[in-house]
């Protein structure tokens, strides 16, 4: 943001998520409504990245649904991303896929990729994009049920070493 920006509390601030200023003569009380500030002048992109069809009944799914829409009732203009069903075993076609959809997003928009696709990703892939990257990981893929023990330490491996490389988790 540019300038100067108003709060509901009555305080003035040059930046958004910085504590804020007071003029001369204001009461000098914390006012923590500089996202909430910044909302109503314009919406921030976001990118959502999730494996297979978003509207799939399961607890995984409803949470990241629970969660995107709390970053659009915050401000945030959410693009929702989806990839190929077969992550977290993703075929060829889907990761190229993948990749591709990734780095078509705008160097300024940060991206959330949900752990069930970000795990699976080779490291290629998360090297080639540019914003940063913000890891939903509900649990660690390699405690899925059912795996062979080389795919178990595949997926341990590709996780651990793609949350290295991402700027939050």
């Amino acid at each position: 943001l540019r300038g100067r920006v108003g709060h509901q509390c009555g305080v003035w601030s040059r930046r958004v998520n910085r504590f804020p200023t007071w003029p001369r003569g204001a009461s000098q009380t914390p006012c923590n409504n500089d996202i909430v500030t910044q909302q109503a002048h314009s919406p921030i992109p976001l990118a959502f990245v999730l494996p297979g069809d978003p509207a799939t009944l399961s607890g995984g799914y409803r949470y990241d649904a629970r969660v995107i829409e709390g970053l659009g009732r915050s401000g945030w203009a959410v693009e929702v991303v989806s990839l190929g069903d077969s992550f977290p075993h993703p075929t060829r076609s889907d990761l190229a896929d993948a990749a591709a959809q990734l780095a078509a997003i705008a160097p300024t928009t940060p991206v959330v990729i949900d752990g069930l696709a970000l795990g699976a990703f080779d490291s290629v892939v998360l090297d080639a994009i540019k914003p940063p990257v913000i890891a939903l990981v509900h649990h660690p893929l390699a405690a899925e049920g059912q795996l062979s023990d080389i795919r178990r330490a595949e997926l341990l491996t590709s996780e651990r070493d793609n949350l290295a490389r991402v700027a939050h988790v």
